[in-house]
């Protein structure tokens, strides 16, 4: 999942540059931030940022039973928006997944900014090529 998030980072700072926060990545055996600004990072300990990763594989394993709770296909992402920033949960399957937080105001065109970081975490040349919106 390194090469992923190491796309999804590329395609974020390329779209968002500093108002980028973070991004990192879990899979089977390991979870790490391919990037995260200093000020970010000072506000976290090793702790809190594995608490993290923790949330996002819960909600991962989660998947099949949101998926069965709505006739909308695949849960492709899981979006919290908050005072200072809003986190975006990409899920690849129950195991694997990017997690990347962008400023608040940063994003204004959140339909793009998905299918883009989607894209970039399936490896595509172009957005939206898993059907996202």
């Amino acid at each position: 999942m390194i090469l992923e998030a190491e796309r999804v980072r590329d395609q974020l700072a390329s779209r968002f540059g500093d108002d980028l926060r973070s991004v990192g990545y879990y899979d089977e055996g390991d979870n790490d931030h391919v990037y995260i600004r200093e000020d970010i990072e000072a506000e976290y300990d090793a702790a809190d940022l594995e608490n993290v990763f923790r949330e996002a594989r819960l909600e991962a394993i989660d998947q099949d039973h949101q998926e069965s709770l709505y006739v909308h296909g695949e849960l492709q992402c899981v979006l919290r928006c908050f005072e200072k920033a809003i986190e975006v949960h990409l899920i690849k399957n129950q195991q694997k997944g990017v997690v990347a937080a962008v400023e608040t105001g940063a994003i204004d065109d959140l339909q793009g900014t998905i299918e883009s970081a989607v894209g970039a975490m399936d490896g595509a040349d172009s957005a939206g090529s898993r059907g996202l919106f």
